[in-house]
């Protein structure tokens, strides 16, 4: 989920926890999440279509065949 930072201090709260401890250990990055943003951005590249994905999020990009 993409929590602002003013959502997340109720939810620390709620946990117990604070707002560093949230970002240090449960925000950090899946590495499969990362290899599939990495690879998302190389296919982009290849097929040349970052022109039509201008202001898109990379989250909110699928690359289901209708790009390529």
């Amino acid at each position: 989920m993409g929590l602002k930072e003013h959502e997340v201090a109720p939810l620390c709260g709620h946990l117990g926890h604070s707002t560093n401890v949230h970002k240090d250990y449960y925000r950090q990055t899946c590495g499969s999440i990362e290899r599939v943003n990495i690879a998302k951005l190389m296919l982009i590249q290849d097929y040349n279509v970052a022109g039509q994905l201008k202001n898109a999020s990379l989250c909110d990009v699928t690359l289901d065949g209708k790009i390529l």
